[in-house]
Protein backbone atom coordinates (compact mmCIF):
# COMPACT_ATOMS: atom_id res chain seq x y z
CA UNK A 1 0.00 0.00 0.00
CA UNK A 2 1.13 3.79 -0.37
CA UNK A 3 1.31 5.86 2.42
CA UNK A 4 1.37 9.41 2.77
CA UNK A 5 2.80 12.25 4.83
CA UNK A 6 2.33 15.83 4.60
CA UNK A 7 5.72 17.47 4.06
CA UNK A 8 5.14 20.73 5.19
CA UNK A 9 2.95 23.77 5.69
CA UNK A 10 3.12 27.33 3.91
CA UNK A 11 1.73 30.13 3.80
CA UNK A 12 0.13 32.47 1.23
CA UNK A 13 -0.10 36.11 0.86
CA UNK A 14 -3.66 38.05 -0.12
CA UNK A 15 -2.19 37.07 -4.02
CA UNK A 16 -1.34 33.50 -3.29
CA UNK A 17 2.61 34.42 -3.06
CA UNK A 18 4.32 32.12 -0.84
CA UNK A 19 5.30 33.83 2.46
CA UNK A 20 9.30 33.61 2.47
CA UNK A 21 10.61 31.37 4.85
CA UNK A 22 13.39 29.17 5.60
CA UNK A 23 13.66 25.44 6.69
CA UNK A 24 16.11 23.28 8.65
CA UNK A 25 14.39 20.18 9.85
CA UNK A 26 11.64 20.83 11.20
CA UNK A 27 11.75 24.17 11.94
CA UNK A 28 10.62 26.99 10.20
CA UNK A 29 12.16 30.53 10.40
CA UNK A 30 9.95 33.56 8.65
CA UNK A 31 12.26 35.59 6.52
CA UNK A 32 11.32 38.71 8.75
CA UNK A 33 9.90 38.04 11.98
CA UNK A 34 5.64 39.29 12.04
CA UNK A 35 4.07 41.47 14.18
CA UNK A 36 1.08 40.17 15.84
CA UNK A 37 -0.66 41.63 18.54
CA UNK A 38 0.22 45.10 20.72
CA UNK A 39 -2.41 46.07 23.40
CA UNK A 40 -2.31 48.53 26.01
CA UNK A 41 -3.99 46.97 29.42
CA UNK A 42 -4.27 43.63 28.52
CA UNK A 43 -6.39 43.04 31.53
CA UNK A 44 -5.61 39.69 33.84
CA UNK A 45 -7.98 37.18 32.31
CA UNK A 46 -6.68 35.08 29.86
CA UNK A 47 -6.41 36.63 26.47
CA UNK A 48 -6.26 34.09 23.29
CA UNK A 49 -3.85 35.49 20.40
CA UNK A 50 -3.78 34.12 16.77
CA UNK A 51 0.12 33.92 15.07
CA UNK A 52 1.08 33.98 11.58
CA UNK A 53 1.57 30.17 11.78
CA UNK A 54 0.09 27.62 9.26
CA UNK A 55 -3.69 26.32 10.31
CA UNK A 56 -5.80 23.27 10.17
CA UNK A 57 -2.17 21.02 12.18
CA UNK A 58 -0.96 21.87 15.66
CA UNK A 59 2.63 23.54 15.18
CA UNK A 60 5.17 24.61 18.13
CA UNK A 61 5.08 28.44 17.16
CA UNK A 62 8.67 30.27 17.54
CA UNK A 63 7.68 33.89 19.20
CA UNK A 64 8.27 36.43 21.78
CA UNK A 65 6.40 38.72 23.58
CA UNK A 66 7.97 42.15 25.19
CA UNK A 67 6.16 43.70 27.98
CA UNK A 68 6.24 47.32 29.39
CA UNK A 69 4.89 48.66 32.87
CA UNK A 70 5.38 52.45 33.20
CA UNK A 71 3.67 52.09 36.78
CA UNK A 72 4.91 54.59 39.72
CA UNK A 73 8.28 52.55 41.49
CA UNK A 74 6.75 50.24 43.85
CA UNK A 75 3.89 48.89 42.25
CA UNK A 76 4.84 45.30 42.63
CA UNK A 77 6.46 42.11 39.83
CA UNK A 78 4.49 41.44 37.10
CA UNK A 79 4.19 37.68 36.08
CA UNK A 80 2.70 36.39 32.64
CA UNK A 81 2.17 32.87 31.87
CA UNK A 82 2.04 31.70 28.27
CA UNK A 83 0.63 28.41 27.27
CA UNK A 84 -0.99 26.76 24.64
CA UNK A 85 -4.92 25.85 24.52
CA UNK A 86 -4.77 22.53 25.47
CA UNK A 87 -3.37 23.03 29.04
CA UNK A 88 -5.61 24.53 31.75
CA UNK A 89 -6.66 28.13 31.67
CA UNK A 90 -4.13 28.83 34.39
CA UNK A 91 -3.44 32.30 37.23
CA UNK A 92 0.00 33.16 36.72
CA UNK A 93 1.62 33.41 40.58
CA UNK A 94 4.88 34.11 41.67
CA UNK A 95 5.49 30.31 41.82
CA UNK A 96 3.81 29.46 38.07
CA UNK A 97 4.88 31.71 35.55
CA UNK A 98 6.93 31.73 32.27
CA UNK A 99 8.75 35.55 32.89
CA UNK A 100 8.23 37.99 35.08
CA UNK A 101 8.75 41.65 35.39
CA UNK A 102 10.42 42.26 38.62
CA UNK A 103 9.89 45.60 40.49
CA UNK A 104 13.55 46.86 41.47
CA UNK A 105 12.22 50.74 42.54
CA UNK A 106 12.51 51.94 39.42
CA UNK A 107 10.11 54.25 37.58
CA UNK A 108 9.29 51.66 34.95
CA UNK A 109 9.69 47.99 34.27
CA UNK A 110 10.40 46.00 30.89
CA UNK A 111 11.26 42.51 29.66
CA UNK A 112 10.99 40.52 26.93
CA UNK A 113 10.93 36.84 26.12
CA UNK A 114 11.22 34.17 23.99
CA UNK A 115 9.17 31.44 23.43
CA UNK A 116 8.14 27.93 21.57
CA UNK A 117 4.68 27.26 22.77
CA UNK A 118 2.24 24.60 20.77
CA UNK A 119 -0.89 26.25 19.04
CA UNK A 120 -3.97 24.98 18.68
CA UNK A 121 -5.14 24.16 15.10
CA UNK A 122 -6.05 28.19 14.71
CA UNK A 123 -2.90 28.97 15.33
CA UNK A 124 -3.98 30.33 18.66
CA UNK A 125 -1.86 30.51 21.46
CA UNK A 126 -3.34 32.16 25.52
CA UNK A 127 -1.29 34.19 27.70
CA UNK A 128 -2.34 35.80 31.21
CA UNK A 129 -0.37 38.47 33.83
CA UNK A 130 -1.01 38.99 37.47
CA UNK A 131 -1.60 43.05 36.82
CA UNK A 132 -3.03 45.30 34.61
CA UNK A 133 -3.97 48.90 33.95
CA UNK A 134 -2.95 51.78 31.74
CA UNK A 135 0.53 51.94 32.29
CA UNK A 136 1.33 48.31 30.86
CA UNK A 137 1.94 47.44 26.79
CA UNK A 138 1.92 44.34 25.59
CA UNK A 139 3.28 43.13 22.23
CA UNK A 140 4.22 39.85 20.11
CA UNK A 141 5.95 39.02 17.36
CA UNK A 142 6.51 35.36 15.48
CA UNK A 143 10.00 34.31 14.26
CA UNK A 144 8.49 31.02 12.91
CA UNK A 145 7.13 27.46 13.87
CA UNK A 146 8.33 24.02 14.41
CA UNK A 147 6.14 21.02 12.23
CA UNK A 148 6.56 17.45 13.03
CA UNK A 149 5.14 16.93 9.44
CA UNK A 150 2.76 14.16 10.45
CA UNK A 151 5.23 12.09 11.88
CA UNK A 152 2.71 12.25 15.48
CA UNK A 153 -0.31 11.28 13.76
Amino acid sequence: ATEYRRIGSVLTDGSANIIGFSQFGDEFLWDAPVAEYAAVNPGISAVTVALTVPTGVQVRAIHAQAWDDDSPAGAGDVYILVTSLDQDDTAPSATIFSWALLDGGGAALASSGHFVTRTDTSGQIRYRSTKSDAGIKISGTTQGWMDRRGRNS
